[in-house]
This record gives structure tokens, sequence and C-alpha cells, in this order.
């Protein structure tokens, strides 16, 4: 993950209380492992799923773009990015296909399309990348 995009997670992680932060991490957790769908509801919910599921979330984005032949990744310039939530997939295209110039972020969520453009502009993705949010 680009130590940019840690910092700007770790900003809006440090805004929250330890303890509700914990609380909402492990509720997190739970609904993951139940197989159930994730609720990120609020400020903490979403600073939980930052500090708990966006670096796995990044990771697995990336190592799954590795696999796509070179020829074809170093050509993507447009992304679409469905369930965007903070954009953590979008983060992961950028490091990972070098032409990309353009991502359309989706979500049913329009506070964690908020909370993705706060990490875009804190971070400097936003100076790079055109990101329009539907």
């Amino acid at each position: 993950m680009p130590a940019s995009l840690q910092t700007a997670i770790d900003a809006e992680v440090d805004r929250q209380p330890a303890a509700a932060l914990r609380s909402a991490a492990a509720a997190l957790s739970e609904r993951y492992a139940g197989h159930q769908a994730s609720v990120v509801a609020d400020d903490v919910a979403h600073a939980a799923y930052l500090a708990t599921r966006a670096p796995a979330t990044y990771a697995a984005t990336a190592a799954t773009l590795r696999m796509v032949p070179p020829t074809i990744r170093t050509g993507l310039h447009s992304l679409l990015d469905l369930g965007a939530g903070p954009g953590t997939a979008t983060w992961a295209a950028h490091a990972e296909c070098p032409a990309l110039t353009s991502v359309t972020q989706v979500d049913r969520s329009r506070p964690l399309l908020a909370l993705g453009q706060r990490l875009a502009s804190s971070s400097g993705l936003a100076a790079t990348l055109q990101i329009t949010q539907r």
C-alpha cells in the first residue's frame, strides 16, 4: 500500500475513539466471518473498515492485477470500480496500471464514496487520476 494512502488512512482512523474503533472492527470481522453483508454505516465503522479490511482488499486487488498480462495491464487507461467503497481497488489499479488516467467509482454508500474522495484528495491521488463517482 502506498505510504500516502496509509498516511491518509491513519489520519481517518486517528479521529475515532479507540474503544469505539475496536468495537466496530470486531463487529465488522464478525459479519465477514458469518458471510453477512457488511454494514459500514458511520464514521467509526468507516475507520474500522479502513484499518481492518482495506489493506487486505488492496493487496488482493494488486495481486490479481499483477496476474493480468503486462501488455494488457500497462495499456489500461480507464477503470470502472463497482462497489468502490472508499476506493481501495482504485488505489491498487493506480499502482499496477501505469497508464490509468480515469476511474469511475460506483457504490451505494455515498458516505463511503465521500471518504474515498477525502483519501484521494489528502494523499495526492486526485491530482494524478480523474475520479468520477456515481
